[in-house]
């Protein structure tokens, strides 16, 4: 008994420390965010989409997690519970290492009354972000079922395992809108600002085809406010953000426009469609992944104005002084989540009812 009380302990502590692992330092961090950045500029030498490493997905994680919008997990477990019947899985597209799942999946787990949760499929062109991602599942499952043998005497409520997980290698323009097919829901993060409107489309129309909802976090709107205020910051910003519809690899990219483009093509095709805002609002306390945001940020708003060089690079530094300073600071980084529901009996949203930040 003692040796089963103890394991979900030992094995949660071993699959946080292989996820804080992959958490790099700052000079570390930039450098990768700066290469995924050059990589955007050449999207004709990465014909999937761009990629970025674990180490800058390790580090946004936290701040993803705690910026999602609660507000429209509520709806969408309703509408899976209205179909007790209907099973099949959760497509998550562009997973990476799995921050999605792991944060989505639990607050699923009880939609419909499952005895099992709905397997995930994780959808991504890099092949070394899946194994991470399928190892960290695997970790947890373990850790969770050594829970549920602890827990089983004491609590009234059944245990529910993790989902089972599949990975899938492949272009989210071919594998990623097969992959819709027989799914109950089309998930993904920091996703939609990447691809291009005719993706979109086709996205749509596999998730109408197959009577999905579908939920998107976190895509860039184009907001971004510091305090304390810096002269440069609309000029960076503005830069960025034009930076942001360069082709990513799945065409001209949506940028900051994703959330509302997206919305427009769900009503479109009849789906019942809900905003919320998810920034991520910084502080000194998120210094570790701030640092190689404004260096990411640099390298963007150079590429998209090299004529300004010297003015954004000398923005930067004043800003990695600041942080570097140990000075207080908020930034507020503006993003927004999107549920869209198909049209029908089953959808607990009304048709006026889109709510938008």
């Amino acid at each position: 008994l003692a040796e089963a009380l103890a394991q979900p302990q030992v094995s949660a502590r071993e699959a946080a420390r292989r996820h804080a692992a992959l958490l790099p330092d700052w000079t570390e961090a930039a450098g990768v965010l700066e290469g995924a950045l050059r990589e955007w500029a050449e999207p004709e030498a990465h014909p999937a989409h761009a990629t970025f490493p674990p180490t800058w997905l390790a580090l946004r994680e936290p701040a993803d997690h705690r910026s999602r919008a609660l507000e429209l997990l509520e709806p969408l477990r309703t509408w899976m519970g209205m179909q007790p019947e209907r099973r099949g899985h959760v497509v998550d597209l562009g997973s990476g290492t799995g921050s999605n799942l792991r944060f989505l999946a639990p607050r699923l787990a009880r939609a419909g009354g499952e005895a099992d949760p709905l397997p995930w499929v994780l959808v991504d062109h890099d092949a070394a972000l899946l194994a991470e991602a399928a190892s960290l599942a695997s970790a947890a499952a373990e850790a969770s079922s050594a829970s549920a043998v602890s827990r089983a005497s004491t609590s009234p409520d059944p245990v529910r395992p993790l989902p089972p997980v599949e990975t899938v290698v492949g272009d989210l323009a071919a594998q990623g809108i097969e992959a819709v097919a027989g799914a109950r829901l089309v998930t993904a993060s920091a996703l939609l600002d990447l691809v291009s409107e005719a993706w979109v489309e086709r996205l749509v129309e596999a998730c109408r085809a197959h009577c999905a909802a579908a939920l998107f976090a976190l895509s860039y709107d184009g907001r971004v406010t510091w305090a304390p205020a810096h002269p440069l910051d609309a000029e960076v910003r503005t830069a960025v953000n034009a930076h942001q519809h360069q082709d990513k690899g799945l065409g001209e990219a949506l940028g900051p426009d994703a959330t509302e483009v997206t919305a427009r093509r769900f009503r479109e095709a009849g789906f019942r469609v809900r905003r919320a805002a998810s920034p991520w609002v910084l502080g000194p306390g998120d210094a570790p992944l701030v640092g190689p945001l404004v260096e990411g940020w640099v390298a963007a708003a150079v590429e998209a104005r090299p004529d300004r060089e010297a003015a954004f690079r000398a923005w930067g530094r004043d800003r990695l002084a600041l942080l570097e300073g140990g000075g207080t600071f908020t930034l507020a980084v503006g993003h927004e989540d999107l549920l869209a529901l198909p049209p029908g009996p089953a959808d607990p949203t009304p048709s006026a009812g889109e709510g938008t930040p």
